[in-house]
């Protein structure tokens, strides 16, 4: 009679095989990691030219960007809108405006700040706590006046981009895209 003798099955991966399989899952999650920069790079673009085409083209829509505050102490003044307190950013809520004086003339005319104005929909993480709009990169947009440089509305609406440095390449601008 023959004895038999049965080596016990082993199941499961062995450490090499294991190895392989997490390398592999590392590659393909670098590779997607870089694809995901990317698309998020282009999303903030996007968004932020369209948030700045839609302010100019409502700013532009909405008509006279000057009002007179006929109350003022220091006596008759014109008043921008859109940047009510001269600071060379797009207004908030006017209860953010830089000086009291400013508050002050902004309640007397009825100015809500650009956003409400124009009454534009903006989530808001597009929006700081001062109620100012935002480009993807969280830094309140800019605007300036020159009616022969900006068109009939005399506006331009701008992001500095990703670099945040004005008048560099990457800047996104409302009198022409990139």
């Amino acid at each position: 009679m023959s004895i038999r003798t049965t080596i016990p099955r082993q199941e499961g991966f062995t450490l090499i095989e294991l190895l392989i399989v997490i390398t592999v899952i590392m590659a393909l999650s670098a590779l997607s990691l870089g694809a995901y920069s990317v698309l998020q790079e282009s999303a903030r673009r996007s968004n932020t030219q369209a948030l700045v085409n839609t302010l100019a083209t409502q700013i532009t829509m909405y008509g006279p960007a000057v009002v007179t505050d006929s109350a003022d102490p220091a006596g008759l003044r014109m008043r921008q809108l859109w940047d009510f307190d001269n600071d060379r950013y797009v207004d908030g809520f006017p209860t953010e405006l830089a000086t009291t004086a400013d508050k002050d003339a902004a309640q007397r005319c009825g100015y809500l700040g650009a956003i409400d104005q124009l009454k534009i929909k903006v989530s808001k993480n597009m929006r700081d706590s001062k109620g100012r709009p935002l480009d993807g990169w969280g830094r309140p947009l800019q605007i300036t006046f020159a009616m022969h440089i900006y068109g009939n509305s005399g506006v331009g609406i701008y992001s500095p981009g990703p670099d945040g440095i004005t008048g560099t390449s990457d800047d996104l601008t409302s009198w022409g895209s990139k």
